[in-house]
């Protein structure tokens, strides 16, 4: 989970950089993710991030869909 820290693409890109949401989704994924959905995060996660950056509504879809994942790890 030690890469996981320091990058955390796919969230920066659906939460924005503005505030410290993507922060808390990356310490809840670092503390409550499968290490398989790490691996596949750390794999996938940049180029997602770039796909979706310049699309409104793919941002939305990510950002509900990371905020679906966030949930069921931590309840």
């Amino acid at each position: 989970a030690g890469m996981a820290a320091a990058v955390c693409w796919l969230a920066r890109a659906c939460f924005g950089v503005e505030t410290n949401r993507w922060k808390k989704f990356r310490s809840n994924m670092i503390k409550h993710a499968s290490h398989e959905f790490i691996a596949w995060y750390l794999k996938n996660g940049k180029r997602l991030a770039e796909k979706i950056e310049n699309s409104v509504l793919a941002k939305a879809v990510g950002k509900l869909l990371l905020s679906a994942l966030e949930f069921k790890w931590t309840h």
